[in-house]
């Protein structure tokens, strides 16, 4: 119960950037991050992000809720995970995703944003 508390906590702090309905299919000029209330890595994911990058507009969708379910199952189609692979940890930023989080996604997220930042609409963080 203290995991999710922490979680929802950081989710509820790193929300004020991130808008708070779920479209309804995957653009390719917003970054997604689908959680779990339930994953302790996604926890880690908010505190980076939450730490190194405070202002990133992007869309929190929780993968538990119906919506975030069904958006969560076209990222996943997009990229080709199977179900096998498990987990509800997905981000996606145009033709980039990373699964799962370790402290070794921290570099990648920040190599997939410099690359993805310039083709977006809005060109910032």
């Amino acid at each position: 119960m203290k995991t999710f508390a922490l979680l929802f906590a950081a989710l509820c702090a790193f929300q004020g950037s991130a808008r708070a309905e779920i479209p309804g299919v995957l653009n390719e000029d917003k970054i997604y991050f689908f959680y779990s209330s339930e994953c302790p890595r996604c926890q880690e994911a908010v505190t980076f992000l939450n730490k190194n990058h405070p202002n990133l507009e992007m869309e929190l969708v929780n993968a538990d809720s119906p919506e975030g379910k069904a958006l969560f199952e076209q990222g996943r189609r997009k990229f080709g995970i199977s179900l096998k692979s498990g987990g509800s940890h997905l981000m996606c930023m145009g033709d980039s995703r990373i699964t799962g989080w370790t402290k070794e996604c921290e570099d990648d997220f920040d190599f997939c944003l410099s690359e993805f930042l310039p083709k977006c609409s809005t060109g910032k963080e």
